[in-house]
């Protein structure tokens, strides 16, 4: 029987010492006191099912010093005093292992060795340590039996005088608690009776709606309906509790979207009708538009509006100000594009795809401009149309009553070819072809 298999029946029997001994005694035939003196230890994770905790509780009391592990076996080196040669048993016993498997290394070239005369393999003392160090697994933690116990009569001990009794301030319910309460703390049995104190003067302050959102007590709008004049959307529901913007899981808040919310906002502030008002009056473009007039990302616009000092940056109108651009500044942008190579570039639907694929890793331009990639191809996009022989012989077999799957095998053509011909009804945008009939 190898150290090995000992550790094993240590690690599978009841966590009593004296009970080990006694198996091991009836197994080996000899009395239990002749047996020798096993020091019975457990890891942190059969510790830890002793005494009742987890194993994270078990691992801090090991750290601040509240339970003493047994020092780690060190492992082997060629330094301890080894002979220069060893056979198959003591290279076992090095390892921790049965001696079958050290034949099995060394069956398998894991362990080098060479036979004796008398047939039994000699180990060199190196490669004997390399491999013990390799099977042998040093557990982090070995504690003993006693001291485990010893440190779960002292924990549950001092648990057991920790507890207090409170009554819940919400539901009023009688609960024992592990530690006590602080003066002028509020005390709950539960998460639910916390969220519940927390919601309360939220819902009390709700809105004439219905929704803790609303701030407004005589509000007319219908409940769990969008507050954006216009909108007939219900109201997003919130998903949980946030005090600092009145919302309550599980009632309606104030808009239906993010988009609803930013229109309610800036259509309410002091300056959006003053700046509506202001490029009326002067004819000015703000630079979303001018990018869309120009065909151009609104930060490159404005990009080619400071190289040219053109537009007018008008302070007063929300945190950060704005752009606007007039007709003539409009045209000093185009002029520019006109005459400059890149922008001129830019205007070719190859480079313009390649130019995006490598900035963006997209190929989202290629599909935006696929007719003018076509056209200049000389093609179309989409499917080619059908010769009109093929045509007028579909709609003469349809005349005829053939079905469409007859139709597709008797002119070789694709069933979808035959739909949009015989029943264009039921293609989106498609339009009948003309008949030579």
């Amino acid at each position: 029987m190898s150290v090995a298999h000992i550790e094993q029946l240590e690690r599978r029997a009841e966590f009593a010492s004296i009970t080990v001994q006694e198996r091991l005694a009836a197994a080996l035939g000899v009395a239990p006191g002749v047996l020798f003196e096993i020091d019975t230890s457990l890891s942190a994770g059969e510790a830890a099912k002793l005494a009742g905790v987890s194993v994270p509780t078990l691992l801090q009391a090991i750290e601040s010093g509240e339970l003493r592990p047994l020092e780690p076996h060190a492992r082997p080196s060629s330094a301890d005093g080894l002979p220069a040669m060893m056979g198959a048993f003591e290279a076992a016993q090095l390892a921790g292992v049965c001696r079958r498997t050290i034949h099995d290394a060394i069956r398998k070239g894991r362990l080098p060795a060479t036979r004796a005369q008398d047939g039994s393999w000699q180990i060199e003392a190196e490669a004997a340590v390399t491999f013990a160090n390799s099977k042998r697994k040093i557990a982090r933690h070995r504690i003993p039996v006693d001291e485990v116990e010893r440190w779960a009569a002292a924990y549950w001990s001092r648990r057991a005088s920790a507890h207090v009794q409170l009554r819940c301030d919400h539901c009023g319910r009688r609960f024992n608690a592990f530690r006590s309460r602080p003066g002028g703390a509020h005390s709950y049995c539960s998460q639910a009776c916390y969220l519940a104190v927390r919601r309360a003067p939220l819902i009390a302050r709700a809105g004439g709606c219905g929704s803790p959102t609303c701030r407004d007590p005589a509000c007319t709008l219908d409940p769990g309906s969008c507050h954006r004049p216009g909108c007939d959307e219900a109201a997003h529901v919130a998903g949980f509790t946030a005090a600092r913007h009145r919302w309550v899981l599980g009632y309606p808040t104030l808009y239906c979207s993010q988009r609803c919310a930013v229109l309610a906002r800036n259509k309410g502030l002091p300056w959006a009708k003053a700046l509506a008002a202001f490029k009326q009056a002067e004819g000015l473009i703000d630079v979303k538009e001018a990018g869309r007039r120009l065909n151009r990302a609104p930060a490159v616009v404005m990009g080619h509006a400071r190289r040219l000092g053109v537009g007018r940056k008008v302070n007063g109108f929300g945190r950060t100000g704005s752009w606007l651009f007039s007709s003539d500044d409009m045209e000093r942008i185009e002029a520019y594009l006109a005459t400059n190579a890149m922008s001129q570039k830019h205007e070719d639907p190859f480079f313009h795809a390649r130019w995006c694929k490598g900035r963006f890793g997209s190929t989202r331009a290629y599909g935006k401009r696929a007719a003018e990639i076509a056209a200049t191809r000389g093609k179309k996009v989409g499917r080619p149309p059908l010769p009109p022989a093929k045509v007028e012989r579909i709609l003469e077999l349809h005349g005829r009553g053939k079905s469409q799957r007859q139709i597709t095998l008797l002119v070789k053509v694709s069933r979808d070819q035959v739909r949009r011909i015989v029943d264009p009804a039921r293609q989106s945008g498609a339009k009948p072809p003309r008949s030579t009939l």
